[in-house]
């Protein structure tokens, strides 16, 4: 894998679309560590809850978590792999939306049907997540 660095915000706004390898595993179990994105500049693009973005913290870095709710005084994010929501958020703060990603060779659209239904089955699940969490990780230590 290239080492490679970008500038993700230049090359959005120039319109470019570009696919990285995505760091850590709060987006988990859809997107993993290592896992290959492609974005594209959100432009005019209507937003939609569930829609996965990428986006500047107020504090520096980029992250990409997926919209939980728009409100009037902006947008609420969470990772998959989380339950408490970050935000509001503005728009211009937002950069990019995931159109697509590549897990294990597999690519994967952000419009596939499976995917949007299980991704917004995991979102409603939010509240629930760090009990699930525990339970799983029970399941595979008495699994061993």
């Amino acid at each position: 894998m290239s080492t490679q660095k970008y500038d993700v915000e230049k090359l959005l706004s120039e319109g470019k679309a570009i696919r990285f390898p995505i760091s850590g595993w709060s987006m988990y179990p859809f997107l993993s560590d290592g896992d290959i994105v492609t974005i594209e500049p959100i432009q005019d693009r209507k937003l939609h809850i569930n829609d996965v973005i990428v986006y500047r913290r107020t504090d520096g870095p980029l992250i990409i978590h997926r919209i939980m709710k728009i409100t009037n005084d902006g947008f609420w994010f969470c990772g998959d792999n989380q339950s408490s929501l970050e935000g509001p958020l503005q728009r211009k703060q937002l950069l990019g939306i995931m159109t697509s990603f590549s897990h294990n060779g597999m690519e994967t659209s952000s419009d596939q049907a499976f995917y949007r239904i299980a991704s917004a089955g995991w979102r409603v699940l939010c509240p629930f997540r760090p009990g699930i969490a525990k339970t799983v990780h029970t399941l595979k230590q008495l699994l061993k």
